[in-house]
């Protein structure tokens, strides 16, 4: 026969919701009172319940609980429930709310005298009950001397009482003697109050301080509150819970206990944990807080062999790492063998708290390359609803499931977790601790997530299947092929800025480009699409751009599947297209091409030799084009400089400025990029093929000067007086580091931030690098360019490469002045009508339209802004693929491996600078700069003496890429968004472009 009675008190409504209190989860397969039946087991209790509120969901309770019923629920309180109770005067009693939690010890500590009433109580007051909390008032010895609520109390010690006690046998009679009394003052009164009635009869009472081992469900994340302790605390607690992973033994000690008996807690290491490698962790009582995580502060020791000296000098190192704290802990485990991958997973993003698992992972034996800092990571990301989980690697899915069991067992879904999966597919817990970051998100914004990403998974679903003129079996979507939008204007553009680009660039003028070229029509075919606010290219349209015209559509289809069959099996190509995926010229590797693009396409000998003549063709075209749309771009810039846009106050005059943008500006700054796109494709396979050292490219591409040059000479100009200050600001002015940004000041804006800087710098004079080719270099390339169908006259060939190089930049230099000129309209307009430029952003290029045309009224212009704001900030959240080979890639996805862009030969060792792009970054002599998306706007940079320079965005014949070989800057371009920002957070980088490496401390 049992000795104790447990009697759960849950007649009241919850605080908070609907679900009975003893009915709430308290983990996985839990609800409060099985917690409960499970901490009291030790004490061997039977247990019975007073339910009130929502009785009847205990009717198919567990034979294990008795069921009392509190009719009165509604008018009376935890005491009257008691009473509702036998109160069996030959047993102990232990009584508890129905809303809290506590561990087996806890319920232990009070059974362990029967000679006074025990009562749990909390001094730390890290309780956070709603309304008034009950409180004990303690007299200097720390006994009680009155029960009351925290609004009630004197200027006394107290502490939280709990709402647990346990009445020995002895003292239950008192109980009853109370039932049979019923005083007013216990009918709506609680445990506090019944507890005032027995101190003031005289029993005994003394209290049992359980500070951290309790907790009441209040709040969401009351739970995951009560489970976290220190990291060692953490995982004791979890390892009795989690069946999807495993959670190691372990010896955890304070640095008071191990100064103490240092050879006590060695033994039981040694005992624990016999011949094999240990891991000796921090596990300080500062790290894993809701408020801070502190990871990485405190130090490690891995591998740490199972001796006595090896043991002792990890757990000095550790100690040595804390602060004077001596209740900080060492936590010693065994090493975990046969690891094939390891990393952290989070289960919302750092930046936004949004709905995503993203996990951080490195495949090899060590644990700590991903929370070390190491470079050969990857990344993953799958949305919440866990429904599309890549299949590759096989080790995603068991760890996302286990990172699952983790967050219901705590009810908490912002959480950061270590892990290891060995060879056997064991999930291996390091550590788990909640994210330190507050993140102003509702659930509905995870819903309208949610709802976005449906909707981009049917547009992909509807864009898949071919539209003529388009060719190719399937759909591919990429941020950084072709006209690379990421570095243009954005993963997630707003909505001007997309307009502008879409206008002038990806609705029609691209296509247009190709057309006049020589390749394939595309027109009416639109290149970018948007996919959750996410700007992408078409690839399987920019491929069809690539092939020539004249190749029938039977050929050109095989080549297209070919090519994005390709793509997929090398998705580190993304941002590479037109040298690794599919030719745009005959250069002088072609044949290369056979093997890797062509033969898989099913071409025959003579389908390759009518390729091989048709990309002839285009090679042609090119080097006549370069001349023509020099004139173009100049005849665009005398009329520019004639005032052909006008004031910008006249809005009126934005769509014939931006139809002469486009066309005359924007139309021949495309067609030098695609010959600078050839030019640097001979240059690439020259090298490829031996005609050409890589050295000897590098030297020829320094001798180049392109506006960048001009303008470090300007600035000399002016800086000696040769050249007034106005007339060097209405030269550059027109420049902007977000080129269709209007948020973003022009240098005319802020000359004093941009330009003026530059007459500060030194400007030593440039001594003329002739650039001559040796004989046998002439020889190589004569004869090389014969190969390829092309005239092996050696001087036309440099004219085209030079002129091809400085007049793409050249023409994206006047074709900017235009579209600055609209951005400074759109910035007026909205000033006349109220609207700042960062409220401007938020509008279409259609709604400023629909206002002139008169259906846009001017009072909707700004809840238009706001819609757009709310759309842009959701958008902005989302996270997507780089590449999206298929529509359900929107929900979970592996970030592929970038190759950065690398420029030049040169090795450099320097401090890092995250440059803002507004001009006012100073020092930046001897440092590698830092710059998301870099377009003609940051060309102040390179008059600023850096050392290096690393972009996010850009590809092998950006903007950048010519800028720094010219400069003779070593770079990385293109190195992916996930990689700059590690680089971001660093002190110092190791570029080295010669061996094409990236590394920062």
């Amino acid at each position: 026969m049992n000795r104790s009675v447990a009697i759960i008190l849950g007649a009241g409504k919850p605080l908070g919701g609907h679900t009975p209190s003893g009915r709430r989860k308290a983990g996985q397969d839990m609800n409060v009172l099985e917690w409960q039946a499970a901490a009291l087991r030790p004490l061997e209790a039977s247990i019975e319940l007073v339910a009130g509120y929502g009785a009847g969901s205990f009717d198919r309770l567990d034979n294990e609980f008795r069921i009392h019923l509190n009719p009165d629920w509604e008018v009376t309180g935890a005491a009257h429930s008691l009473f509702c109770c036998d109160l069996d005067p030959e047993k102990h009693h232990l009584i508890a709310y129905a809303d809290i939690l506590f561990e087996n010890h806890s319920a232990l500590a009070l059974a362990g005298s029967d000679d006074a009433i025990s009562v749990a109580i909390d001094r730390s007051r890290s309780a956070r009950r709603r309304g008034s909390r009950e409180i004990v008032e303690l007299d200097e010895e720390g006994a009680p001397r009155r029960f009351t609520t925290e609004a009630e109390a004197a200027d006394a010690p107290f502490a939280d009482l709990v709402g647990l006690i346990r009445v020995p046998a002895a003292w239950v009679p008192a109980l009853r003697r109370l039932r049979e009394e019923r005083p007013l003052a216990l009918r709506r009164g609680h445990l506090g109050a019944l507890l005032q009635a027995l101190l003031e009869r005289g029993l005994p009472l003394r209290v049992v301080d359980i500070a951290g081992d309790w907790i009441d469900l209040d709040d969401r994340g009351d739970l995951a509150r009560f489970l976290f302790g220190s990291k060692a605390e953490t995982l004791a607690r979890l390892a009795q819970r989690v069946s999807r992973a495993s959670i190691a033994p372990q010896v955890a000690f304070t640095v008071a206990q191990w100064r103490q008996n240092p050879s006590s807690i060695m033994r039981d290491i040694l005992t624990s944990f016999p011949n094999q490698n240990l891991a000796v962790r921090s596990s300080a009582i500062s790290e894993d807080s809701f408020e801070s995580s502190q990871a990485g502060r405190y130090h490690s020791c891995l591998n740490v062999g199972c001796d006595e000296v090896a043991i002792v000098q990890a757990v000095g190192a550790v100690i040595a790492s804390y602060d004077e704290s001596t209740e900080n802990q060492i936590l010693v485990q065994p090493m975990i063998s046969g690891v094939k991958a390891s990393g952290v997973v989070f289960t919302r993003t750092l930046d936004h708290g949004a709905p995503y698992y993203v996990l951080n992972y490195s495949v090899g034996e060590r644990t700590d390359v991903v929370t070390g800092g190491g470079d050969n990571t990857r990344i993953a990301y799958v949305h919440r609803d866990r429904i599309c989980i890549p299949e590759d690697p096989d080790f995603l899915r068991p760890v996302i499931e286990a990172t699952h069991e983790i967050e219901t067992l705590l009810d908490l879904d912002t959480l950061d977790i270590e892990f290891a999966v060995d060879t056997h597919g064991t999930v291996h817990v390091l550590q788990v601790r909640p994210l330190a970051v507050d993140h102003d998100r509702s659930r509905d914004d995870d819903v309208r997530l949610s709802e976005e990403l449906s909707a981009a998974i049917r547009l992909h679903g509807e864009l898949a299947a071919p539209v003529m003129p388009a060719l190719g079996r399937r759909a591919i979507y990429g941020v950084m092929p072709d006209w690379n939008p990421a570095e243009i204007i954005g993963v997630v553009p707003r909505p001007l800025s997309a307009a502008l680009y879409r206008h002038l660039v990806m609705d029609e003028t691209w296509a247009c480009q190709r057309a006049e070229f020589g390749y394939r029509d595309l027109r009416p075919t639109r290149l970018m699409r948007q996919f959750a606010g996410h700007a992408y290219v078409d690839v399987r349209a920019s491929l069809n751009s690539f092939i020539p015209a004249v190749l029938a559509p039977d050929l050109a289809a095989r080549i297209v599947d070919a090519a994005l069959d390709r793509l997929e099996r090398k998705p580190q190509f993304h941002d590479k297209i037109e040298f690794e995926i599919i030719p745009t010229c005959l250069d002088f590797d072609f044949g290369r091409w056979t093997d890797i693009l062509f033969r898989p396409a099913g071409l025959s000998d003579d389908d390759l030799s009518h390729v091989r003549s048709a990309y002839a063709t285009v090679n042609g075209t090119a080097f006549r084009m370069e001349k023509k749309a020099w004139s173009v771009i100049l005849g665009y810039e005398a009329a520019l400089n004639s005032g052909a846009l006008g004031p910008t106050s006249e809005i009126g005059r934005l769509d014939h400025a931006l139809r002469l943008c486009r066309d005359k500006g924007v139309l021949p700054f495309a067609h030098l990029a695609r010959c600078a796109f050839v030019a640097m494709s001979l240059l690439r396979t020259a090298t490829a093929r031996g005609f050409l050292t890589a050295e000897r490219v590098e030297a020829f591409l320094a001798t180049i000067r392109t506006i960048s040059h001009q303008l470090s000479a300007d600035a000399a100009a002016t800086a000696r007086g040769e050249l007034a200050f106005p007339e060097f600001v209405a030269r550059y002015g027109h420049l902007r580091p977000g080129t269709y940004d209007i948020t973003s000041p022009s240098y005319a804006e802020a000359p004093d931030q941009y330009l003026r800087p530059l007459l500060d710098m030194e400007h030593p004079a440039e001594p003329h690098q002739a650039f001559i080719w040796t004989l046998q270099e002439q020889a190589a390339l004569k004869a090389a360019l014969a190969e390829i169908g092309l005239e092996p006259d050696l001087a036309a060939f440099e004219n085209f490469l030079r002129g091809a190089i400085t007049g793409r930049e050249y023409a994206k230099f006047v074709f900017t002045r235009g579209l600055s000129w609209a951005l400074d309209a759109l910035a007026e307009f909205g000033r006349e009508h109220g609207l700042s430029r960062e409220e401007m952003a938020f509008l279409d290029l259609e709604d400023v339209r629909g206002y002139f045309a008169g259906t846009v009224p001017e009072a909707a212009l700004k809840s238009m802004v706001a819609a757009n704001r709310e759309r842009y900030d959701l958008a902005s959240s989302i996270v997507l693929p780089p590449l999206l080979l298929a529509g359900p890639d929107v929900r979970g996805f592996v970030v592929p491996q970038v190759r950065p862009n690398f420029v030049g030969k040169g090795r450099i060792d320097a401090p890092v600078r995250l440059i803002d792009g507004h001009g006012g970054d100073d020092g930046l002599a001897g440092v590698v700069a830092l710059v998301e998306r870099a377009d003609p706007g940051y060309d102040w940079l390179f008059s600023r003496q850096i050392a290096g320079l690393v972009t996010a965005y850009g590809g092998a014949n950006s903007h950048m890429a010519i800028r720094c070989a010219e400069f003779g800057i070593p770079a990385a371009i293109g190195v992916g968004d996930e990689l700059f920002h590690r680089i971001a957070k660093a002190r110092r980088i190791e570029l080295d472009c010669q061996l094409q490496k990236v590394a920062w401390t």
